[in-house]
Parts: structure tokens; C-alpha cells; sequence
């Protein structure tokens, strides 16, 4: 009884040659289906377990099947509300893929009141198959209000300052803490959450979703706050906004290989020792204001977001005052997304007009870069402007904190398992296009099994839009873990990155080919004299085994020569004729 398949033991074929020489017919009985076994699961209901209120969310649900290419099944998916009756919020009709392979189904969802969320996806419908207890899945959503923590530090007192702090105070959405370095000992620093001191624990910098550094002076932080600021960034995934100042900051870059300063890594620019303007320059970029040259990115860009209507937003931004006074910088770095640059002609280098703003994700975190400190000008134009800059410049930095610190993307692949010596494909979606940067052309990763040389990897763009992929070889059995992280290649060293196991295992035969064939049952049959049956055909089987009389010698030859009998024997007949000779008298 079989399905023709032959999955362990000697080849089918010798075994066939041996009945046929000893005359022993092989009756067959066929077991399984021409389609072999129909199944479709739901792998996973992936969603993000933390959202914001009013945001626009995804939840994508991984459908696999077998034996049921091009049939259709319902998917249904339902909610509820902190515990409350199920609500029926999707329901679609599908059409199933090839064998092996991940159909994503991916749908948008928002929520207006913060709560607890549950979400339960099924698969009916379906006709018959091996089992319905995979065709399930569910999963919880934690709907927050997006209110970030903003630890904003001053190295100096500005305009810029005042007006930045006042804004942050009136901001409903933000809870502001504030320190302003060059303050007395005496001085109340203002602030919804105020503090009295810098945080010099881990625990103290990540209750804080976003750090704002004006013009600051290294030398009065604590000093474990420049290891903490970077792994506030890196691991815990906090957002990092610099403002260049007058004072500070030429200082610091121009002694930015002190070990002391190398949280400056962070921001998305270069500046290469020896970088200067000469008086001349200084003077005549400070006669009369330059404005903003905001790039095509820039427009992209939610920042610089003042109007959805594209013409209105270039018309507020060619609107926008300019500034006196900039830090210039070399260039911005390699998958950096610069957002502005300076409109003066003369404010050039080798690698093109001079850097005002520039974003980078870092690890998980986000880093951007603002080389002037005069934003406060932009409310002589109206204060609606300034405010809602810097609002979404917050809400883009501390967001990622926000969700937990993760990654704004999710790894996935397009199989649940592969097989040694196959090409595994990794894919990155964004679950948001406002978490990504404009400019963002290259993720990078490495991919390492056990005690493995890790393999670099680089995911480009794919056919969609906030899509990366990339294939790598898999040529050993065992799990492959996928390390892919935001920055530069070299980042994945000191940043938190998103990893995602992939199983590599020998092809379970008995699942690889489960249909049956009829032919090759039928062929065993017919090469050996046998016959073949259904299952539906069990009555006769027995017919096909013949059962008669038959007659047999069987002979048996056993040597006794060296028997023990055989000594007993010669003994005794020596024994005999001594008593014989003794008797006659002959001895």
C-alpha cells in the first residue's frame, strides 16, 4: 500500500528485478490523491504593537498554501475593542498561490481613541483540507496618544532658544525638559517636566524621546552623557537634533577626534579637519539674509510639510526669511538625505552647495543636522510656520522612541524554510513611507550561521515602493540569522539592528512529492506479474494472491565423524575386546 512514492531504502528498481527472478508477483494498493493534501494557514498576523492615534497603520497577513493553486478562499478579519464583541473588519476574497510560497496580504487601519486593540484573521472557505486548526491567527495593538518627552539643551542663551522653549511649552503634544548650560545654579529651568540636573543614568536619558542640542558645551555634561546620548540613539532608538551655534560648535568640530566627542558620529554630515572661510567670505555672506535652497528630497520631506498643495508648500518655502550666519560643513554623509542647502553661489565646495539640513537614521534612532540658528525669523512671516516646523521636526526624531525603539521596517522572506544549497531572499518593507527617508536608496545587513564569517549584505529598492531585497546563498543546514540596519555599512557594529532567523533544512520527502502516482504503481505491478487495486477495490484483493498445494523434500546432511558419539563408540569397542582377550586367556 503505498503512493508511489519512494522516499527511503533500496531503489525501486532493484527490488523490482529481484521479484521478477524469484516469480513473485507485486500486488499494489494506491493510498493519497492525484493533488496530493490540500492545506492553507495564515503563518503570521504581523501589525505593530504600538500605534499612535489618529496615524495611519498596516497589518499584514502571511498566507501559505498547498495543493490549492489558483483556488479561492475568504479572508476574513475581525476587531475588537478592549475586549469588547468582535466586529467584522475585512473581508476578501483570495486567490491562492504556488506551493511554498509567503502571499502577504497587507491592509491599512486607524484608530481616533487611544485603548487596547485586537485583531483575529481567518481563512474560510476553503473546501476540504488536512486540517483547520492553522487558519487562524490574531494579534494586539496598544493605541497610545503621540505625546513625545523633548530633553532640549542650551548651551547658550539666542533668540533661537527662547523661541524654541516657548514653543515646546505651548505644544500640547510635547513634554518639554529643559537646561540651559550656561545658566546659575540659582535658575528655575522651565519646562512641563522640569529637572534640577543632566540625566547620568541610561535609565534617566531614554525616559526621553527626543534630545534637541543647541550650540552645547561638552565640557559641562556629565561625563558618561556623551555614551549615553549615543546609545540613546543606537540601541534605544531616540531621536538626536543638533543646531549649530556662534560659540561651540566650530570648536568642537575642529577637535572632533577626542574620544570625548565622538557622539558627534551621529549627525548626518563631514566635516574634514581644515575646513574654514575666510573673513572675506564671512562678511560678505552676512550683508544681507540668504534663504533656504531646499532640495528635491526637502520637498518630499514631511518637515517641510507648510501646505499639502505642492504649490503653496514652494511658495511658502521661497517665502520663508533666510539667515545671516552658518556652520558650514564638507558634505553630507554617504545615505544621508540632505534637505536644504545654502542658495549663495559662493557657498560652495567640491561636492556642491554647502549643507543646511540633513536627516540619517542611526541605528534604529534618527539624527538631524541643522546648520543655522536663526529659524525664529520665520515667524515675522507668520508663527504658524515656525511652530509647525519644529513640531514635525520632534514628532520625525522621537517617533521611532515612541513605537519602542524599533525599526520602522519589518524583515520577512518569501518562504518559511529553504533548503541547502537555494537562494534565500530577505525583503525590508517600510510600514510607513513618512518613517522613510526620501533619499534612502541602500539598507545595509550581514547574514551569519553559528560560528560563521558574517556575509555582508545590501538591500536595494524593489518593485514597490518602500520595498528592499536582496537574495544571499544558503549552502548548510541550520538557522541563519539576518542582522539589516539604517546608517552606513560600517553602523552595524555599534547599532541595535532588526534581525530575522531564517530556517535552512533537508527537503522532508514525504511532503516534497505527497501525490499519488498511479503510473508508477502500476508499472511495479505489471513488471512483476501482479496486479494493481483502489482502495475502493479492498473486497478483492484478496483474489489476487493464489493459494495452493505444493510438495517439497526437504534433506538435512550432518558429519559424524567428528561427532562425540563416534569416540564413545570406538571406546567402547576397545574396551570390549580387552574384556574378550581377557576372557580366552589371549592376553
Amino acid at each position: 500500500m503505498s503512493d508511489g512514492q519512494s522516499t527511503a531504502g533500496e531503489p525501486p528498481e532493484e527490488v523490482l528485478q529481484m521479484l521478477s527472478d524469484e516469480g513473485v508477483p507485486l500486488v499494489t494498493v494506491g493510498v493519497g490523491t492525484t493533488d496530493g493534501p490540500r492545506n492553507v494557514a495564515i503563518s503570521e498576523l504581523e501589525v505593530s504593537p504600538v500605534v499612535f492615534v489618529q496615524d495611519t497603520n498596516q497589518m499584514t497577513v502571511h498566507i501559505e498554501s498547498r495543493g490549492m493553486q489558483a483556488e479561492t478562499a475568504t479572508l476574513l478579519i475581525e476587531k475588537r475593542r478592549n475586549g469588547g464583541p468582535w466586529q467584522e473588519f475585512v473581508r476578501e476574497e483570495i486567490v491562492l498561490n504556488l506551493e511554498g510560497q509567503l502571499q502577504p496580504r497587507t491592509f491599512d487601519f486607524s484608530e481616533t481613541k487611544n485603548g487596547k486593540l485586537e485583531f483575529r484573521a481567518k481563512i474560510i472557505d476553503t473546501g476540504p483540507e488536512i486540517s483547520e486548526d492553522d487558519n487562524l491567527a490574531s494579534a494586539e495593538v496598544r493605541v497610545i496618544r503621540q505625546r513625545l518627552n523633548v530633553l532640549f539643551i542650551a548651551g547658550s542663551t539666542f533668540p533661537e532658544v527662547q523661541f524654541l522653549r516657548n514653543t515646546f511649552l505651548r505644544d500640547r503634544q510635547i513634554n518639554l525638559s529643559s537646561w540651559l548650560m550656561a545658566a546659575d545654579k540659582t535658575y528655575e529651568h522651565p519646562g512641563d517636566l522640569p529637572i534640577r540636573r543632566l540625566p547620568v543614568t541610561q535609565e534617566e536619558l531614554n525616559d526621553y524621546d527626543c534630545v534637541i542640542l543647541y550650540d552645547p558645551d561638552p565640557t559641562l555634561w556629565p561625563i558618561n552623557f556623551p555614551e549615553l546620548l549615543t546609545s540613546f540613539v543606537t540601541k534605544a532608538g531616540g531621536g538626536l537634533v543638533y543646531i549649530a551655534g556662534e560659540m561651540q560648535t566650530a570648536r568642537m568640530f575642529d577637535r572632533q577626534s577626542d574620544p570625548s566627542l565622538s557622539w558627534l558620529n551621529l549627525l548626518p554630515v563631514i566635516r574634514e579637519p581644515g575646513l574654514f572661510r575666510s573673513q572675506v567670505q564671512i562678511r560678505l555672506s552676512a550683508r544681507s539674509p540668504w534663504k533656504l535652497d531646499v532640495t528635491e528630497q526637502g520637498f518630499q520631506d514631511s518637515i517641510f510639510t507648510f501646505s499639502n498643495d505642492r504649490q503653496t508648500n514652494e511658495q511658502t518655502l521661497n517665502n520663508l526669511p533666510g539667515m545671516f550666519w552658518h556652520f558650514p560643513v564638507t558634505k553630507a554623509k554617504p545615505g544621508a538625505t540632505v534637505l536644504a542647502v545654502h542658495a549663495d553661489p559662493r557657498m560652495r565646495n567640491e561636492y556642491g552647495q554647502e549643507v543646511l539640513i540633513a536627516s540619517q537614521r542611526v541605528g534604529p534612532g534618527w539624527s538631524i543636522f541643522i546648520g543655522f540658528d536663526s529659524t525664529y525669523r520665520w515667524r515675522y512671516l507668520d508663527e504658524q510656520f515656525f511652530d509647525g516646523f519644529w513640531a514635525r521636526v520632534v514628532d520625525r526624531a522621537g517617533r521611532s522612541k515612541q513605537l519602542g525603539g524599533n525599526y520602522p521596517f519589518r524583515l520577512s522572506t518569501v518562504q518559511a524554510t529553504y533548503q541547502p544549497g537555494s537562494q534565500a531572499k530577505i525583503m525590508a518593507r517600510f510600514l510607513d513611507d513618512s518613517q522613510m527617508e526620501p533619499g534612502l536608496q541602500t539598507l545595509y545587513g550581514e547574514v551569519e550561521r553559528g560560528d560563521d564569517q558574517p556575509i555582508p549584505l545590501t538591500l536595494s529598492p524593489g518593485n514597490k515602493a518602500g520595498e528592499f531585497s536582496t537574495t544571499f546563498p544558503v549552502s548548510q543546514p541550520g538557522t541563519y540569522f539576518v542582522r539589516v540596519w539604517l546608517g552606513d555599512e560600517s553602523a552595524g557594529a555599534t547599532v541595535k539592528a532588526a534581525t530575522l532567523p531564517i530556517k535552512v533544512e533537508f527537503p522532508n520527502k514525504e511532503l516534497e512529492n505527497p501525490a499519488l502516482d498511479e503510473a508508477f504503481l502500476q508499472m511495479m505491478a505489471v513488471s512483476t506479474g501482479g496486479r494493481t487495486y483502489q482502495i475502493s477495490d479492498a473486497n478483492e484483493i484478496p483474489n489476487a494472491f493464489k493459494i495452493k498445494q505444493v510438495s517439497r523434500f526437504l534433506e538435512e546432511r550432518q558429519e559424524i565423524w567428528d561427532a562425540p558419539i563416534f569416540y564413545i563408540l570406538i571406546f567402547g569397542l576397545l574396551v570390549a575386546e580387552w574384556i574378550l582377550r581377557k576372557w580366552c586367556r589371549l592376553l
